[in-house]
């Protein structure tokens, strides 16, 4: 056989094997995912899933040079449709982007975010039309959801500072991809909620989230 050709044979053994294993190891993933979402006393029941899944706005997030995982909002999507949250923050990182996509995908939400950059929105919204109606609403402190991404603070400081913005059977959603959000920093307000028999959840997608919920029992 002629050199060309078992190179040819072998590439093809590789990618096909290599994708056979990513197939599988996407599959694990998700039944794995699956399971935690069904669990009887999650708050992040799977069963419901809104109907534009998927549709993110790719554009946007180029545009903006937004580093968001999408994974990361898609699952915090899901949640917003599931619980019909009405009124929501965001704030820290990618805020910008974060709160345009949960506007754009849910627009049934009232969204507030503290750190626009008005002159930012302003060039967001000529370039991109679908979102020149959006409105930063007023700042308050009784939210449904209050999502924070990269917090400048560890885990129990943020807990303290921002869950008195969220009200009664609302959640505190703080994404893990910061620094200053460490193991040993993440397991202190573990306890401090246990204590508090404050029911939490945490999940792994791209970064670590997890999800408050305020006085839930």
């Amino acid at each position: 056989m002629e050199l060309w050709k078992i190179i040819l044979l072998v590439s093809a053994v590789v990618v096909t094997i290599g994708g056979l294993g990513f197939y599988i190891w996407v599959r694990f993933w998700i039944k794995k995912y699956r399971k935690k979402m069904n669990d009887g006393n999650s708050i992040l029941d799977s069963k419901i899933n809104r109907p534009n899944g998927g549709d993110v706005d790719m554009n946007l997030k180029e545009s903006l040079g937004s580093k968001f995982d999408i994974f990361d909002l898609e699952t915090i999507l899901n949640f917003l449709y599931r619980n019909s949250f009405r009124k929501i923050k965001v704030i820290g990182d990618d805020s910008i982007f974060i709160t345009l996509s949960i506007w754009k995908q849910l627009q049934f939400i009232k969204i507030t975010n503290p750190e626009f950059d008005n002159e930012l929105i302003e060039k967001v919204k000529n370039d991109f039309p679908d979102y020149r109606e959006f409105i930063n609403e007023e700042n308050s402190n009784d939210y449904d959801a209050l999502i924070i991404n990269k917090s400048k603070f560890d885990y129990n400081k943020t807990y303290d500072t921002f869950i008195k913005d969220v009200k009664e059977k609302g959640t505190l959603i703080i994404v893990e991809n910061s620094n200053n959000l460490i193991k040993e920093d993440f397991e202190s307000l573990q306890k401090h909620l246990n204590y508090l028999k404050e029911h939490h959840e945490t999940i792994k997608v791209k970064n670590k989230i997890t999800f408050i919920t305020k006085n839930f029992n």
